[in-house]
């Protein structure tokens, strides 16, 4: 796999996770995205509130865990 490559799969995951938390904390963008969401099928819409979502988990499961991996270290 080449760095390239390797950027774009990332840039691919970090995608459903900036645009949950955009769509939650910006107003212009949530507007934006539901008049996009107008003209869509619902399957899509369901499919994109789904990512969006696991998004915000999978971010907070994170940070989750590198606050648990960080904490004993501050006890010491």
């Amino acid at each position: 796999m080449s760095a390239a490559n390797l950027v774009a799969e990332i840039t691919a995951w970090l995608e459903p996770i900036a645009g949950g938390w955009r769509f939650l904390f910006s107003p212009s963008f949530r507007a934006r995205t539901r008049e996009a969401w107008r003209h869509e099928r619902i399957g899509f819409v369901i499919w994109e509130v789904f990512w969006g979502v696991a998004g915000i988990l999978v971010s907070l499961a994170i940070a989750c865990i590198l606050v648990a991996l960080a904490w004993p270290a501050s006890l010491e």
